[in-house]
């Protein structure tokens, strides 16, 4: 149950709903605090704080302070409101205005948190009292800066109205009107007449400037004029002429994308002085860039990180990141309603710039109210998109045999961009790369299909003798920023499989195999000799030397098949190498690759074999063999050579 429901029920079993408004003499709770003219009123801490005014005589009761006082009600429960009865909140004030009679209470009910000494101020407003002037911002003689909120605010303790206003300088007058929407506060916007006199030598730093309000009286009591006249004359300073914006280039329609770079999506604001370049951050500038209302669950607000200041110009790069819808996360293009549904109105991306200031601090001059050194912008959006599509002639992964060409066909060609062709290869066991500059590529359209464009690459002798050809667009980019694949075909490939004996039937640690088959890909027609060498990589040892291996075109597997049996030991590392020859003239490779094989037992897993130190005392109890496979007759462990020998599936080194 809330505070203001017990305090009701309280009123209810004890006095009634109407002997609150009544009866002022009730006792309330401790929680009200009596609003005593002329005094202060605590309104410090946090949450609700509740008061109550008990009027001895007819008029309006004034409350002035830097915290909310609300309205006034008739009742604790905040049910029935004062008829005559407003709050406002000027320049930092909050008042409340509320017309009392005698015999009355009012109550009111201020929320929120406030600082330990906040207090309110009480007034009450007679036909006795005369019009004064509270209070005056800036204070007289001050000096008026037209880059900060750049008005002057008169406080009076009765709502006021006048004939006339005036600003002056060296006789050259400005007629004023005021936007306060509070009667006892008149507020007068000046800093744009300054400005515009400052720009033109009517008025310079220190001039003086003269307010003059006439006709000015109480608006509720017409004879109550103020001083003798009802004329009011206030002095103020001429600031100095600020900085401010001269000439400014923006992007006409916010893209969803911009290539990075793109001029066309680059905002300058060239300023009269030189901006504030330095390290301290209450005078750096900067921009935020938003899609949407903030209401919207879908709404989208970015601070644009690229900005750049070079002298009088700020520099604000939109390019080179995406922000589409998706990017953004918006779910539509069009303004939402109250119930989240796509209206036909379109969005639009709004652009803060903020916190420009001179070398010396002070903030740029801006003609919106209240803005200090901040500029605001809107923009019309656009999401860009584009169909992008592509085919390589020959097709990817055959073969450049005989092409002088490279025909690339793609859709959506307008959106590319990019900086040549890269072409990849080996050449007689070398590895090149070729770069073809975008204007050697020959531009065609399809005069029958008009979304068609052609790029034909040209092709060299050399390259169409390669191998492993890898022909790709360099550095590609869409004018609608989405990331594509890369724009790549592979010709004269290889995909290199060790058939045997990467796959077989291990015994005890050791592989025992008299056959090699390997499969190549796409180049076996192009290759006329296709040779092996393996060899012990521990020792240095050649097993097979040169061998040709041989093709079969039923089922693409190249084979060699040895007269003898070798055996592989698990663990030691052999070296196949391979190499392809377009001739068995050929003295120079088309291509050559090796690949290690060191086994792993699969099937009947041994042991493995590990280091053990021989001894002299230690005896074969059964097979030795070398570290390349050849058995040892020699049974005694103290008379083998130093070296490595294969012991019961063991590794025995021997010193």
């Amino acid at each position: 149950m809330t505070k203001i429901t017990s305090f009701l029920l309280l009123a209810l079993a004890m006095f009634g709903t109407t002997a609150w408004a009544e009866d002022t003499t009730e006792q309330l709770p401790d929680e009200w605090v009596e609003i005593v003219i002329g005094e202060n009123v605590f309104a410090g801490g946090y949450g609700k704080h509740y008061f109550y005014y008990d009027a001895t005589e007819d008029g309006t009761l004034v409350l002035t302070g830097a915290a909310n006082p609300g309205v006034a009600y008739t009742d604790t429960t905040f049910a029935t409101l004062v008829d005559d009865t407003n709050a406002s909140y000027i320049g930092g004030v909050k008042t409340s205005n509320t017309a009392v009679t005698a015999g009355t209470r009012y109550y009111f009910g201020a929320s929120g948190v406030f600082s330990a000494d906040t207090t309110y101020t009480a007034e009450l407003i007679t036909d006795a009292t005369s019009l004064t002037l509270k209070s005056v911002s800036p204070d007289e003689y001050d000096t008026i800066s037209v880059t900060g909120l750049g008005t002057i605010t008169l406080t009076f303790n009765l709502g006021v109205s006048f004939s006339s206003a005036t600003l002056s300088v060296n006789e050259t007058s400005e007629s004023l009107s005021s936007n306060s929407s509070s009667r006892q506060v008149l507020s007068f916007e000046v800093k744009n007449i300054i400005y515009d006199w400052l720009t033109a030598g009517t008025a310079a730093k220190g001039d003086i400037l003269t307010l003059t309000v006439t006709g000015l009286c109480a608006s509720s009591y017409s004879d109550k004029t103020y001083g003798n006249d009802g004329t009011l004359t206030l002095h103020f300073v001429c600031s100095d002429l600020p900085m401010a914006i001269e000439s400014e280039t923006k992007p006409e329609t916010f893209l969803s994308y911009w290539q990075e770079g793109d001029e066309d999506g680059i905002m300058v604001l060239n300023f009269t002085d030189n901006i504030y370049s330095g390290d301290n951050s209450a005078y750096k500038p900067g921009a935020r860039i938003s899609f949407g209302s903030a209401d919207d669950a879908d709404y989208y607000q970015e601070e644009i990180e690229n900005i750049s200041i070079d002298g009088s110009k700020l520099i604000i790069d939109f390019t080179g990141k995406l922000r589409t819808l998706e990017a953004m996360g918006s779910t539509s293009l069009y303004v939402l309603d109250s119930f989240g549904e796509a209206t036909e109105t379109l969005r639009v991306i709004n652009l803060k710039v903020y916190n420009v200031c001179d070398q010396d601090g002070e903030a740029a001059y801006s003609s919106i109210s209240g803005n200090l050194g901040s500029y605001s912008y809107s923009f019309d959006y656009k999401q860009l998109t584009a169909e992008v599509s592509w085919e390589f002639t020959p097709e990817n992964g055959t073969t450049l045999e005989g092409t002088d060409y490279i025909e690339l066909a793609m859709t959506g060609y307008d959106a590319l961009q990019y900086e040549g062709v890269e072409i990849a290869y080996t050449y007689q066991d070398v590895e090149y790369v070729d770069t073809v500059a975008v204007e050697d590529v020959v531009v065609e359209t399809d005069i029958l299909v008009a979304d068609f464009t052609y790029l034909m690459i040209p092709v060299s002798e050399t390259q169409q003798h390669a191998v492993d050809i890898s022909v790709s667009l360099v550095n590609t980019s869409f004018t609608d920023g989405v990331t594509r694949d890369e724009i790549k075909a592979e010709y004269d490939t290889f995909d290199f499989t060790m058939l045997y004996p990467i796959i077989g039937r291990w015994y005890d640690g050791l592989f025992t195999g008299d056959s090699v088959k390997v499969t190549l890909g796409s180049i076996d027609s192009r290759i006329a000799l296709h040779t092996l060498t393996v060899t012990n990589t521990e020792n240095d040892s050649i097993i097979v030397a040169d061998a040709a291996l041989t093709y079969d075109k039923s089922t693409d597997v190249w084979s060699y098949v040895s007269p003898e049996t070798y055996s592989f030991m698990e663990e030691i590392p052999y070296e196949f190498a391979f190499r392809l020859y377009e001739s068995a003239d050929d003295t120079v490779p088309y291509a050559s690759f090796t690949t290690m094989f060191t086994g792993s037992a699969e099937e009947d897993v041994s042991t493995g074999i590990s280091n053990i130190s021989a001894s002299s005392s230690r005896t074969v109890s059964s097979e030795v063999y070398t570290i390349d496979g050849r058995r040892v007759n020699e049974t005694n462990v103290s008379a083998l050579p130093a070296g490595v020998y294969i012991l019961n599936n063991r590794k025995v080194i021997v010193k």
